[in-house]
């Protein structure tokens, strides 16, 4: 990985004179403009994956080296001497990578208990309000409009409009801005989703208060942090029978 960060870094080099790689160059033409957005890309990508200012590496000096690469000078070292200093310096990024990765690990350990946590108080003191039903799954809902329509099964497809919340008031998913209803077929979302919605006939708007257990569990995804319990609005329009 690190010698494809190195060979981007030559290639970005390359897009300019070596002498004239400090001064602001003028974007005059459209390959200009191009040949900057390319360099500045790779700059960014550099830094982002290696950060050389955390290895305190003079940046002079990696672009001394990349020049004489480039113009295919005499290295200032042997190359047994250049290949241990960029094994050291692989098995240091290797190291930062695997703290870093363990760092978050445990991070998103202790979001996912104070998560769990957060939920299961919620659900408890949810369950004893008023028009709040719970089912044998651990699904919460709450009746806002009941229809008269078909309710649909496992292997129907729903027309529904939706609004999909956090317990602090975080919208991570929403159908209204889109203009119209969203079409699905029920066996492709989530097993809490899919209980609530075969207990609405069409025409209805519910409420779904879901556990983790019956949402994303422990995962991370989009803007759902780990165990988080979701709160839909939910209004179905109409069922369609897919068998």
């Amino acid at each position: 990985m690190f010698y494809r960060i190195l060979l981007a870094a030559f290639l970005a080099v390359c897009l300019f004179d070596a002498s004239s790689a400090s001064a602001q160059p003028k974007l005059k033409t459209h390959n200009d403009t191009t040949a900057y957005s390319v360099g500045f890309n790779v700059g960014r990508s550099i830094f982002n994956q290696v950060n050389f200012d955390s290895l305190n590496l003079n940046f002079n000096i990696i672009l001394a080296g990349i020049q004489d690469g480039i113009l295919q000078k005499q290295p200032q070292l042997p190359d047994s001497v250049i290949q241990k200093y960029l094994a050291e310096l692989q098995s240091k990024l290797e190291k930062r990578r695997k703290e870093q990765m363990e760092a978050r690990e445990k991070e998103l350990k202790k979001q996912a208990e104070e998560n769990l946590k957060k939920a299961n108080e919620f659900l408890k003191e949810n369950k004893n309000k008023e028009g709040v039903t719970e089912t044998a799954s651990g699904l919460q809902f709450k009746v806002l409009k009941l229809g008269s329509g078909k309710k649909p099964v496992a292997t129907s497809k729903v027309k529904v409009h939706y609004k999909g919340t956090l317990l602090d008031g975080t919208v991570f998913d929403e159908s209204y801005s889109r203009g119209e209803p969203m079409e699905f077929e029920l066996d492709k979302v989530i097993r809490g989703f899919q209980e609530g919605l075969m207990l609405m006939p069409a025409g209805s708007k519910f409420v779904f208060y879901i556990p983790p257990s019956l949402g994303y569990g422990d995962r991370v995804v989009g803007k759902i942090p780990p165990n988080s319990l979701l709160i839909f609005e939910v209004e179905l329009f109409d069922v369609k029978d897919m068998q």
